[in-house]
């Protein structure tokens, strides 16, 4: 269940190109915001991350894209962050857990029988996305920053974000045939 502090827009995405996405994001956004999509207060941090500015510098924002479907995240006085991907088979997926998975979860996706690993593969993917892009960071974090559970509860799955749980909601997604996951921590500033 998504908390109610947090609004998810959610929508189809009719091409694959990232400028059709970046188009979408500010089209649903300005709905949102009753806004024309050209005055949408939009800007880009260090690193890519997208920020409302101005009157509404206040909401946390936070976007996820794949081929098909784009999400946008917003919550007051909240970090958040959301991720998305296409339910399917990761080529490669356990060096690819060896390598961005902290080392926990690369021994408990390890420990799962062979016919779970791809769910839970996005499911852990989704999670640590999510909790990077809340805080502020990409997969170049180091990978013992956060640290999720493997298993399939679908609500309160973060272990730890640099070293605490306190303080940050977590909550699964099934968003049109993809698996998502969202995370949100109150701002210190708030």
């Amino acid at each position: 269940m998504i908390p109610e502090d947090v609004t998810l827009l959610v929508a189809a995405l009719p091409d694959t190109t990232d400028g059709d996405a970046g188009a979408l994001v500010r089209r649903l956004l300005a709905a949102e915001l009753g806004l024309p999509a050209a005055d949408v207060p939009l800007a880009r941090l260090p690193g890519g991350r997208p920020v409302l500015t101005g009157a509404h510098a206040a909401l946390g924002l936070s976007v996820t894209h794949t081929t098909r479907l784009v999400a946008v995240a917003l919550a007051r006085g909240h970090d958040v962050g959301v991720d998305a991907e296409e339910r399917a088979e990761v080529p490669g997926a356990t060096s690819v857990a060896r390598r961005f998975f902290h080392p926990h979860e690369h021994r408990a996706f390890l420990a799962l029988p062979a016919h779970e690993r791809a769910d839970a593969f996005t499911r852990v993917w989704t999670r640590r996305e999510a909790v990077l892009k809340a805080l502020g960071v990409g997969l170049a974090a180091q990978r013992e920053r956060v640290e999720v559970y493997v298993d399939a509860r679908t609500h309160d799955w973060l272990v730890h974000a640099d070293g605490t749980a306190a303080g940050w909601r977590t909550v699964d997604l099934t968003l049109d045939g993809h698996v998502g996951a969202l995370a949100l921590r109150e701002r210190e500033d708030s």
